[in-house]
């Protein structure tokens, strides 16, 4: 079994998977950071998944993080090193990434013998061709300031075209549209 942790900005979503099939899902919304902050805690006493964190049937952690810059461009196994490069990214989400890193953290010392994995949103743009990966600014700036686009929400936009794919039905071109 794994255990999904998506962290936005206004909640913190459990989920708990064997394969493919949704076994149990929790949300935290975000009182105070405090509380956002001890969400895994609580969720790692809660009656339903003690017996599972007890039994050792849950074999990993993943981790969704917002933003991997040019740093992060698949998922990747949470190291020390690895939470240095991602705290220096905190500012390109900063409603986002602060809160994933510091529940991924809490992970570490809560669960130090699971594997935690982190997947971006933004991976799934990192392939974007270099002309549409610039703005229409001097390359001084972009260089100098590391400017280029990135894309989000790719990890729904994966699910999607592997879904598309896996039913034969993606086309050379597609239009996602993402409405919250």
């Amino acid at each position: 079994m794994n255990l999904i942790v998506n962290a936005g900005s206004e909640t913190v979503k459990f989920d708990l998977f064997r394969g493919d099939k949704k076994l149990l899902s929790f949300v935290y919304h975000k009182k105070s950071e405090a509380e956002y902050l001890s969400s895994l805690k609580n969720l790692s006493r809660n009656p339903k998944l003690v017996q599972y964190f007890q039994a050792g049937i849950i074999k990993k952690i993943g981790f969704r993080v917002v933003h991997g810059g040019g740093v992060f461009e698949k998922p990747v196994l949470v190291t020390k090193a690895v939470l240095q490069r991602l705290k220096r990214l905190d500012d390109l989400a900063p409603l986002h990434n602060p809160y994933a890193r510091q529940l991924i953290e809490r992970a570490c010392v809560l669960f130090p013998k699971l594997p935690k994995i982190l997947v971006f949103d933004t991976a799934f743009h990192a392939t974007l061709p270099e002309e549409n990966r610039i703005y229409a600014l001097p390359s001084r700036l972009t260089k100098k300031y590391a400017l280029r686009r990135f894309g989000f929400h790719g990890i729904v936009c994966s699910s999607l075209v592997a879904q598309l794919k896996r039913l034969k039905k993606l086309k050379s071109r597609l239009i996602i549209c993402f409405l919250i």
